[in-house]
């Protein structure tokens, strides 16, 4: 009896951890789809460890991608697709799906791992 307890104990705080870590991961995933609505789509160059682009109105644009692995695919001068919130051009991201879906997706995935592991030591009686 003692030990049914402790399981169901232990998969309510599994399933407590899991549910705001899928919160959170949901919450990246919904500010991403914002920051794409909210964007427009612009080519970049690749220049050393930046991103360069220019805005419609021709203001040049320098971002660290901060992606090493993303850059080391690419040469000087290669040509990337990247997505910019016009009032805010220097928050500007790569528009790949490692860039932005990645991470939330991942988020999102051990979240629902979390809850299934608390769901899974909850029915194990």
């Amino acid at each position: 009896m003692e030990e049914s307890r402790a399981n169901i104990l232990i998969g309510i705080i599994f399933m407590v951890i899991g549910i705001i870590v899928l919160v959170l991961g949901i919450l990246f995933l919904t500010s991403n789809i914002n920051f794409v609505n909210d964007s427009v789509s612009v080519k970049g160059k690749i220049s050393g460890a930046d991103v360069k682009f220019y805005t419609p109105e021709g203001k040049e644009v320098r971002i660290n991608s901060g992606y090493t692995e993303f850059m080391a695919r690419y040469t000087d001068s290669s040509e990337v697709n990247l997505v910019y919130n016009p009032e805010k051009p220097e928050n500007a991201k790569v528009s790949s799906f490692s860039s932005l879906w990645a991470i939330p997706g991942f988020i999102i995935a051990i979240g629902l791992i979390i809850i299934f592991v608390g769901l899974y030591n909850m029915i194990r009686i």
